[in-house]
């Protein structure tokens, strides 16, 4: 991306929302889709469904990002992407790494309290908490873009960069 001296203007909360909203419908299909092909050919066991499980979001939330200039299918829908706070350059993969990993790291924490199982509502605490720590921060970051050190950004970019 070409200095233009501009920074990118800081996304939008509604563009956050309906991007994750887009995500988490996206990896539920791809995860479900995935799990249902291992039950169909009898090869569902438990190391194996986990693996499925953090395979597709480690690919989804590192992997995507990290080499698909910021963005993931919900991100590019409504034209925003993940920068790196300082620069405003794509994010490396050992900064969506740290997303990842305190979404991860909190996923489990609260799957301790619930239970000592992974369930729906450790999962919907995560949601919540990154919620609410994105729309009290000043530049709508959540856990994950503060300990990854990332900002989303409106993606505003020339017609020869969408080519």
């Amino acid at each position: 991306m070409a200095d233009t001296g501009a920074q990118p203007q800081i996304a939008d909360r509604w563009r956050r929302v309906s991007s994750r909203l887009v995500d988490v419908i996206v990896l539920a299909a791809l995860i479900i889709g995935l799990l249902f092909i291992a039950h169909k050919l009898d090869i569902e066991r438990f190391p194996l469904n986990d693996a499925i499980v953090f395979g597709v979001l480690f690919v989804y939330e590192v992997l995507v990002p990290a080499l698909g200039n910021g963005s993931s299918l919900g991100r590019r829908i409504v034209r925003i992407r993940i920068a790196s706070e300082t620069e405003y350059a794509r994010p490396s993969i050992v900064r969506c790494f740290g997303r990842f990993f305190t979404r991860a790291g909190l996923f489990a924490l609260f799957s301790v309290f619930v239970a000592y199982e992974i369930a729906l509502p450790a999962f919907l605490m995560v949601i919540v908490l990154e919620g609410i720590v994105g729309a009290l921060h000043p530049r709508r970051q959540t856990l994950g873009d503060l300990v990854g050190r990332t900002v989303v950004v409106n993606n505003v970019c020339s017609v020869a960069e969408a080519v």
